[in-house]
C-alpha cells in the first residue's frame, strides 16, 4: 500500500503529528543537526543567542528591513571587528 504521506518515515512522518511553528521548528533543527553531525561536521551547532521571530504586522517588517539595511554599517562598533 502506498504512502499517503510519503519520504522515508512514510506514514510514521512526525511532520504530521506537530503542532505549531515552534514545534515544526523543533523538529527541523533537531532533524538539521543529526544529519550534518552525522554526514558533514561533527562539531555542527546552531549559532547561539539566537532566536527565531514571527513577524507579525508591517510595522515589525520595517522595522526589520531597516535593521537589515543598517547594521553593517555598525560593524566597525562591534567588538568582534578587527581591522
Amino acid at each position: 500500500m502506498k504512502s499517503k504521506y510519503g519520504g522515508v518515515t512514510e506514514n510514521d512522518n512526525p511532520m504530521i503529528k506537530l503542532h505549531g511553528v515552534a514545534a515544526v521548528m523543533r523538529w527541523f533543527k533537531a532533524r538539521c543537526t543529526h544529519m550534518t553531525r552525522k554526514t558533514i561536521e561533527t562539531d555542527f551547532a546552531w549559532q547561539s543567542r539566537f532566536h527565531d521571530h514571527v513577524i507579525r504586522d508591517n510595522r515589525a517588517l520595517n522595522q526589520i528591513r531597516k535593521y537589515i539595511r543598517q547594521n553593517p554599517g555598525q560593524w566597525h562598533t562591534n567588538d568582534y571587528f578587527s581591522a
